[in-house]
């Protein structure tokens, strides 16, 4: 997760490194298998990456929910981002963060120059000068890591981002210097080792700084313009000074000096003009709460932001204590301890919780006495960390005894906690659920939830407890303690353990899962948990999703699931299930996949199968249109009023109202599919322009689909379009289907309440004589309404 991504970034990055180093020492079997040859040492590296990236890829856990958020904000950022100039322009720190980015870049490409140069002038020998060049790689990656492990935290958190910004150009003008009065080996090589040994430490970890305070909406596209375009930009700028200076005006090596020098001045002067940027635009992403913690890479330890943030830490604001204590929580600083202990006697709950989590970091400071108050705290959260602290301050030997104390507690809330804190030790250490008998302390505490003399508050603390625990232990033994939490009789407690279910991924527990669908309270939990199962549940859920004998209220949320999962499996489950005759399972099956397109963009979506429904669709809306005319205009023919008009009139107008009613449904489907053949945000907009009141917007609407549909599609879509806001009914209209035709159709139709409401209508029509074998057949139809309906028909006689 993200907070471990930030403890290993410096050692997976130290890597990098110390591939250098062992790269560098390793050219010098140049001399001995020549220069050429290295390139098989190359490949043999280069085969193992692969490997062991297969390796890693087949180790990962992935994460469905994560996975969606992430790909859903690189839509957003893709969308909102704009022009990369524009944002250069807008924003002053990108500005110079550019500048310095680009005159770096310049600068290295210069010094690359002088340094080869000097070197090729002084060892003539191809295979030695490339022994040469990887001894001196690998001595500078050699001094690079040094200062990655022992200075780069201790420099920024000492003089901050803008005096940090200097040791690379200050290094590079004493090399410059050296090789202007003396242009020989020592020279080059003090060039190199002060270009090399700051670039991938102090300097890297300051740029990496300057990002931060960068809005997550535009940070990825300004990052990978300045790391691309204007890195490039640069090199070849570089290569057409060293054209201009050393080809046409005849610069020598040391006079080269005399170019590096001046784009050096010009460094500083960026460097020192970014400080004052950087500070300011800190101080606005606190503010505004734009700086994403969870996509840190380093820690914010800069010595010019500690007194922005202790202000934060010590104001009345909620919302910003807490999203400062979440910036901090990878930084230990002895200066944060005062405010840190002052913050333990918050007002809130989510502050003192917080604050606990970051204090076992701060290893040399023992606020024990502070944290002791806590263990009774209202909050059980707070009661969990403050039991959890102490365990951590406590004399080894006293730790067993100190946590046997607690779990014999009088006060049942404090043994809950003391319960969750065994469940912690256990999922490090297991050998602690024998020795405390952790299943037998589990059953126990059930029992005495169960209790009838319990209070039900209590109790039901108790078993939310207990559902923590579960998930934190991952002990299968306890197991059948979960099955019964989901059971319980109070949702809150059911959804504590649905979430632990979630955390234990067990597949003994996914059937008592799918069954918790039908309850309204936890579906929603439910779902999420089932989604991070991931692609092994899909054929599960396919099989439950193909059984018409699934309850309804089960089936009917499956394909949200599926759509949470967000995997290719999904679509072609999903799609198959785009023509099914329930309406109403079609319509979620729909918006899952809309789902699918918008949060997952990555995934594909076959076009021709999606043509298919499209067309179908657009048949099924023009059907509805046909008869609704049918109807209404052999209803509207003058002549005498039927018998028993009233109960005809309002049981015709239900009819009508239905089809029209189904025919918007349509609508609706056929732009949820052109969502799918096309972008889901403007297919979304043209079904809000097609619907609306306004004339003028509705027009344009159809505009707009005129000029972006296929030419294959846009006949048959924008005459859809058209019909729908233009209205549909005209009395005179040919081929109209006789009246008798359509209610049979729609008597045997496979929507329900269409079938339903034409029961209902043919119930008081004069001549319902004419449909009872229709009406008969509908007793035995699976859908209990129409069933009632069709025999409320009978109930009434036929006649005619």
């Amino acid at each position: 997760d993200a907070r471990e991504a930030k403890r290993l970034f410096g050692f997976i990055g130290a890597g990098g490194i110390s591939g250098g180093i062992v790269g560098g020492y390793l050219s010098n079997l140049a001399p001995l298998i020549g220069t050429e040859n290295l390139l098989l040492l190359c490949t043999g590296f280069l085969s193992l990456c692969i490997i062991l990236a297969q390796k890693v890829w087949r180790l990962r856990r992935p994460d469905p929910q994560t996975e969606r958020r992430q790909q859903r904000r690189q839509v957003r950022q893709r969308e909102g981002s704009g022009n990369p100039l524009q944002l250069l322009k807008r924003s002053r720190l990108l500005l110079y963060l550019a500048g310095i980015v680009g005159v770096s870049v310049v600068v290295a490409n210069l010094v690359d120059y002088q340094y080869t140069a000097v070197v090729e002038a002084a060892i003539s020998d191809t295979d030695q000068r490339t022994a040469f060049f990887g001894f001196w790689l690998s001595n500078l990656s050699v001094i690079s890591l040094i200062i990655q492990f022992f200075f780069t935290r201790r420099i920024l958190g000492r003089f901050g981002v803008g005096p940090s910004l200097l040791f690379l150009p200050l290094g590079i003008l004493v090399g410059a210097a050296a090789i202007l009065f003396s242009p020989v080996l020592w020279a080059a090589i003090l060039l190199k080792v002060s270009d090399g040994s700051f670039k991938q430490s102090i300097n890297k970890a300051a740029i990496e700084l300057l990002i931060v305070p960068i809005p997550p909406a535009i940070k990825p596209q300004a990052k990978s313009f300045i790391d691309v375009f204007i890195d490039s930009l640069a090199a070849g700028l570089g290569g057409l000074l060293l054209i201009i200076f050393g080809v046409w005006w005849g610069f020598g090596v040391a006079q080269i000096s005399l170019v590096v020098i001046g784009l050096i001045f010009f460094w500083i002067l960026l460097a020192l003009a970014v400080r004052r940027e950087y500070i300011e635009a800190f101080r606005t992403a606190i503010e505004k709460r734009s700086i994403d913690p969870g996509e840190q890479t380093i820690n914010l330890h800069d010595v010019s932001m500690v007194q922005s943030l202790i202000q934060r830490i010590s104001g009345d604001n909620e919302r910003q204590i807490l999203y400062v204590l979440q910036l901090l929580e990878n930084v230990q600083h002895d200066m944060f301890l005062p405010y840190l202990e002052r913050l333990l006697r918050h007002p809130s709950a989510e502050i003192r919780a917080r604050v606990l989590e970051m204090l076992p970091a701060y290893h040399q400071a023992d606020l024990s006495p502070e944290v002791r108050s806590l263990v009774n705290d209202p909050a059980p959260e707070v009661r969990v960390l403050s039991i959890d602290y102490l365990l951590k301050k406590v004399d080894p030997q006293r730790k067993d005894e100190f946590l046997r104390e607690k779990l014999s507690h009088p006060d049942i809330r404090t043994r809950a906690a003391a319960l969750r804190c065994l469940g912690r030790i256990v999922g490090d250490d297991p050998a602690y659920a024998a020795k405390f008998n952790l299943d037998a302390l589990v059953q126990e505490e059930l029992n005495s939830a169960h209790s009838p003399e319990a209070d039900p508050q209590l109790r039901e603390f108790l078993k939310i407890n207990l559902a923590g625990l579960i998930g934190e232990v991952r002990q299968p033994s306890l197991y059948p303690v979960l099955k019964k939490l989901l059971q319980d009789d109070s949702p809150t407690v059911q959804e504590h353990a649905v979430r632990s279910a979630g955390e234990l991924l067990a597949g003994e527990l996914i059937d008592q899962l799918i069954r918790l669908l039908h309850n309204r309270r936890v579906r929603k939990t439910v779902r999420i948990t089932l989604a991070r199962y991931g692609v092994a549940i899909i054929p599960r859920l396919k099989a439950l999703l193909h059984n018409p004998h699934t309850p309804r209220s089960i089936r009917h949320n499956l394909p949200r699931v599926l759509a949470m999962i967000g995997a290719q499996e999904s679509v072609e489950v999903l799609l198959n299930y785009l023509n099914v005759a329930d309406l109403a399972l079609r319509y979620e099956v729909l918006r899952s996949l809309n789902r699918l397109r918008k949060n997952f963009p990555m995934l594909l979506f076959p076009r021709k199968r999606i043509e298919q429904y499209l067309f179908a669709e657009s048949l099924t809306y023009r059907e509805l249109g046909q008869l609704y005319q049918a109807l209404r205009s052999s209803w509207d023919v003058p002549g005498p009023p039927p018998p028993d008009n009233g109960q005809f009139l309002q049981a015709r107008e239900l009819l009508l109202r239905a089809l029209r009613e189904r025919q918007t449904l349509a609508l609706d489907r056929l732009f949820r599919l052109l969502g799918l053949y096309y972008q889901p945000e403007d297919m979304y907009s043209a079904y809000l322009g097609v619907t609306s009141a306004n004339a003028s917007i509705r027009a344009n609407a159809l505009e707009f689909l005129d000029n972006i549909l296929d030419l294959g599609l846009k006949a048959e879509i924008v005459a859809v379009v058209e019909s729908y806001y233009r209205g549909q009914y005209s009395p005179h209209s040919p081929d109209l289907p006789h009246r008798q035709v359509c209610l049979q159709r729609l008597l045997d139709s496979e929507d329900w309440w269409l079938a339903a409401c034409a029961v209902f209508t043919v119930a008081h029509c004069p001549e319902n004589r004419r449909y009872q074998s229709h009406i008969e057949r509908l007793r035995e139809n699976p859908n209990e309404f129409l069933r009632e309906t069709a025999c409320y028909a009978i109930r009434r006689g036929f006649s005619g």
